[in-house]
């Protein structure tokens, strides 16, 4: 191969490198924080746990977090998990997560600035209460 064609080869090389380096930098996905977690077990000493789970991004804007409530019933292989509320990024007015709590024994009220829904788990299982 004659001395041209390899320094053409070389050139070529690199700017290639260069773009695919500017690509990365450019469509480099958001640092994430670790996510943040409050548990609180079930008042009576029922084996239970709720857990509100915060995901989010080095941005403070609302609508880069993500809230799970979550109860968790039991250890091990027999424990179970349930999903009571994923809010994705809602701003206030919009149904933005406000909180989630023990509201006795057996229920879990969950509040966004829209609604409060309370579920029971007397029989087991989550069940969603009438307003």
């Amino acid at each position: 191969m004659r001395k041209s064609a390899k320094a053409g080869l070389a050139l070529l090389a690199a700017l290639a490198v260069s773009v695919g380096a500017m690509g990365l930098l450019i469509g480099e996905e958001p640092v994430r924080y670790p996510e943040e977690r409050t548990r609180s077990a079930a008042p009576g000493g029922a084996d239970r746990v709720l857990t509100v789970i915060r995901h989010g991004t080095t941005t403070t804007e609302t609508e880069s977090q993500v809230w799970e409530v979550q109860v968790e019933n039991g250890s091990g292989w027999s424990g179970r998990r349930w999903t009571l509320l994923t809010a994705v990024g809602r701003f206030p007015g919009g149904g933005a997560f406000t909180g989630a709590h023990w509201s006795g024994p057996d229920r879990v009220t969950v509040s966004t600035d829209l609604a409060t829904e309370v579920y029971d788990f007397s029989g087991g299982t989550p069940v969603l209460l009438p307003s």
